[in-house]
């Protein structure tokens, strides 16, 4: 009878840590869109990050993005999606998303520029920055 029930409290215990690991190893996405205010993002290893901006590019402004330090993030994809529009209008804004990943710990900064890509040495239109920290 007590190995039965020390038998089945090791398995309980084994059981409990094992899944307080595998919680913690999960990856998480952050999503982030022009309307968010956050200035600093956690993530770890392995997540994901995920900007989406507006943006009309019939208008001349695209967006361009830095990351300060390539050897903390990298960008997984990049691609942008015309409005579902039914009256099909031209010149809507469409959406813009990026997707980071991070691959190495540290701090690294992503700064979006809204900008016209003949109108160098002027001002963007509209900036955003994203300091990341990857621990």
């Amino acid at each position: 009878m007590r190995k039965s029930v020390f038998s089945v409290a090791l398995l309980l215990t084994v059981f409990l840590c094992a899944s307080v690991v595998l919680v913690g190893c999960g990856s998480k996405a952050k999503n982030v869109d022009a309307e968010s205010t956050e200035l600093k993002y956690e993530m770890v290893v392995e997540d994901t990050f995920t900007v989406k901006l507006e943006e009309n590019a019939t208008t001349g402004y695209e967006w361009n993005f830095t990351i300060a330090d390539a050897d903390v993030l990298e960008l997984v994809t990049d691609s942008f999606a015309k409005p579902d529009s039914e009256n099909g209008m031209v010149g809507e804004a469409g959406e813009h998303t990026w997707v980071f990943k991070a691959i190495g710990k540290g701090m690294t900064q992503i700064d979006f520029n809204l900008s016209r890509e003949w109108e160098e040495g002027s001002s963007p239109a509209e900036t955003k920055i994203y300091n990341i920290d990857v621990k």
